[in-house]
């Protein structure tokens, strides 16, 4: 989550700034399964999520394997964006990239982790691009493209003649106005 753009709260408050702190050095935990939200602060620009990263901490045995990443504009409806069970961290503090089936577009993000066990997590990223629709628009003045010269025909072995005509193009030799065809 970019750093400042989101409010976070945790089903346990202790240490979640370590959630979005950018960095795997520091980590969260919940007591039981819990879960985290991240409520956008100012919402003057819409951004899309299209992917989200969890990264493990340094206590294998506190791993998730299993969570459900919901989206809500009021924080009263909550929509479910993504569902993963039996999941796994291949070593310590990895970072896995896991993508949402079509952009999400919500003031509010809520990662509610499965099972009963607690849970810890160096780091939660909500990736995507900003939807330009809502930025505002300003008009630019198209940049003209330099004119190509034409090449002249090859004079070089082989018939210079083209489905196009006399004067360069696809000729028998293998090349194209000359030079040679890769």
């Amino acid at each position: 989550m970019p750093v400042g753009n989101y409010d976070v709260t945790a089903s346990t408050a202790d240490k979640k700034d370590a959630i979005f702190d950018r960095t795997s050095g520091t980590a969260w935990t919940s007591k039981g399964a819990g879960w985290i939200e991240a409520a956008k602060k100012a919402p003057t620009m819409i951004d899309a999520v299209s992917l989200y990263t969890l990264s493990s901490s340094t206590d294998a045995t506190k791993d998730p394997t299993g969570w459900i990443l919901k989206g809500s504009n009021d924080g009263l409806v909550w929509v479910t964006l993504d569902t993963r069970e039996g999941q796994g961290f291949a070593w310590r503090r990895q970072t896995r990239p896991f993508a949402l089936k079509a952009p999400a577009y919500y003031a509010k993000y809520r990662l509610e982790f499965t099972g009963t066990n607690d849970v810890s997590i160096a780091e939660l990223e909500l990736l995507g691009a900003t939807d330009v629709s809502a930025a505002p628009t300003t008009a630019s003045t198209p940049v003209p493209t330099p004119p190509v010269a034409p090449t002249p025909p090859s004079t070089s072995g082989g018939s210079t003649s083209s489905a196009g005509g006399a004067g360069g193009g696809l000729a028998d030799s293998g090349k194209l106005d000359g030079r040679p065809l890769r």
